[in-house]
């Protein structure tokens, strides 16, 4: 048997097409009517680039069973119905007789709502078909674009910003098209000539049979659809310097976006150095966003993880209106000189459910989301070669200093040069030509309690009963050092060793930790260490 043109068209402009908005196990889609007419859906930026990719489930109903066989034996579904199951032979007599050449496609097309934020359809894949009695069941993959769509900033108050702000509206209007193609050559039954009759070596162009081809454009009445394009969840993003040079602290605040009721699940969290920019000093007071920069790897010079304390336990879950917040450091160095980059800060969400159900199973598929901002981050300067100096990491080890309570500053001092050192550390109470005028009681209070072993002198400073509480020249009104001087030993060249010191905070609040100087026995040389290392002291609870 043969495919009739006519009947395949008839056929399928009896058919009705709509959209599916409840599954098989009664679960609603995410696609619902709307007040105005026609129905509407919402669907989530899958990253920066504006693109949001959806399901739109459709289905094809034809009036009688024999309308659906007479479109079916034209072979027109590609993908072919997953449930449909046909003769073999049946199929290859079907391919040897017909010579119509018919295809079904959907043809989608944007509207947009506001010209400034305009959307492109690129691209529509059927991922599913199905046969159930007399109707096809469709499932389409939408892909489109939006420009102009991203956030500019947060409120000063911190929340999130309007609906308006977050989402990009346009309405799609959805046309089943049935494209069938003839070959006219079937019709025309005149023979070619032969070339030998012709004395000829070939058949010459012009007698040849060109490939004649008719195509017919059957078109449904269209379906609208009115798409709201918005952000899953929004993040924001500071930088400040931290408390030593190459060190940067990056406040991360995810929020989630209040303009959709779905669940956000957060699953990772990265920066990546990889897609550094670099950026001049003049320009560190621009705004970040549409400005272009050279790519750099920076991969090998970055560390970067949470600061103590403030890891989020992922996956976590992101209801409307929740929010978290962590903070990342970065520690980087350079052996040129101290630069300033932006590098992207990316979180990845998971939508609980698209609100398609798979059409044979009912399952739920999972959608993942992107969302980027930039960061600002310095490198500090190393040595480019062996040097005479030495490069001191600080660390408080307890995050809770308490008023009155020992407390412990961890050093980890490393030797830049390839000569071996014997090194000594002396706290550097006296500055400049302080002890010259400090008086007789002055030295009292700020000499330590002084004792000699081996010829090594060690000393221990408390407040000493001489003190009437008036003295504020050169004694440490914050810090209280418990110790005067350090045998750290034989530290060889490029090798480090470690230290404690130990302190007692006297008054709450933020508290300078002072300075302390190096001594190199083997050399005779004296290296003073000056930083900006704070902690914060509070009341005993």
């Amino acid at each position: 048997f043969t495919v009739d043109i006519m009947a395949l068209s008839d056929a399928f402009e009896s058919c009705k097409v709509e959209p599916v908005t409840e599954g098989k196990d009664g679960e609603a889609t995410h696609i619902v009517a709307a007040s105005t007419g026609g129905w509407k859906t919402t669907s989530f930026f899958i990253d920066s680039s504006g693109h949001s990719t959806f399901d739109l489930p459709l289905n094809l109903s034809f009036d009688s069973k024999e309308k659906l066989d007479e479109f079916l034996k034209s072979k027109c579904l590609n993908p072919a119905p997953k449930n449909l199951v046909e003769d073999e032979s049946s199929n290859a007599e079907n391919d040897e007789s017909s010579s119509v050449d018919a295809s079904l496609g959907f043809e989608i097309k944007s509207f947009s709502v506001d010209e400034y934020k305009n959307v492109v359809v690129e691209c529509v894949n059927v991922a599913e078909c199905l046969v159930e009695d007399t109707t096809l069941q469709f499932v389409l993959k939408v892909t489109v674009r939006a420009s102009n769509h991203q956030i500019e900033s947060l409120n000063n108050d911190g929340d999130s910003l309007n609906s308006s702000d977050l989402s990009v509206v346009t309405n799609l209007e959805v046309v089943p098209v049935l494209t069938i193609k003839e070959n006219a050559n079937e019709k025309d039954s005149s023979p070619i000539p032969d070339p030998m009759t012709l004395e000829m070596a070939a058949t010459p162009q012009y007698m040849r049979k060109a490939k004649l081809v008719s195509a017919k454009e059957v078109r449904l009445s269209p379906i609208n659809l009115n798409l709201c394009l918005t952000h899953a969840f929004t993040i924001s993003v500071n930088s400040v310097d931290g408390p030593t040079i190459g060190n940067t602290l990056i406040s991360l605040i995810i929020r989630h976006s209040n303009s959709h009721q779905e669940k956000v699940t957060i699953s990772n969290i990265s920066m990546h150095p990889g897609h550094s920019r670099y950026k001049t000093v003049s320009d560190q007071n621009q705004n970040m966003s549409g400005e272009q920069y050279s790519v750099t790897n920076m991969t090998q010079s970055v560390q970067w993880g949470y600061a103590p304390k403030t890891q989020l336990d992922l996956p976590l879950t992101l209801n409307p209106h929740d929010a978290y917040a962590t903070i990342l450091t970065v520690n980087a160095s350079e052996e040129v000189q101290g630069r300033s980059f932006i590098s992207p800060v990316s979180v990845t969400g998971v939508i609980g459910s698209t609100s398609v159900p798979d059409v044979d199973s009912g399952s739920s598929e999972q959608k993942h989301v992107v969302v980027a901002a930039d960061a600002m981050w310095s490198t500090g300067l190393i040595a480019v070669e062996p040097t005479d100096a030495f490069r001191i990491d600080m660390n408080v080890q307890s995050s809770n200093v308490v008023l009155g309570e020992p407390m412990v500053v961890s050093l980890n001092i490393f030797n830049l040069s390839l000569e071996a050192c014997d090194l000594m550390l002396l706290m550097a109470k006296d500055e400049d030509n302080a002890e010259e005028e400090a008086t007789s009681k002055h030295k009292a209070v700020n000499a330590a309690i002084i004792s000699e072993v081996d010829g090594y002198k060690f000393g221990v400073w408390g407040i000493s009963g001489e003190d009437d509480g008036t003295v504020k020249l050169i004694r440490d009104n914050e810090l209280l050092a418990m110790d005067a001087a350090l045998m750290l030993g034989k530290v060889q060249g490029q090798h480090a060793v470690e230290a404690q010191l130990r302190f007692v905070p006297l008054r709450e609040g933020r508290l300078q930790v002072p300075n302390w100087k190096l001594y190199d026995r083997a050399a005779g040389t004296w290296y003073t260490c000056y930083h900006n290392l704070t902690i914060v002291a509070t009341a005993k609870a």
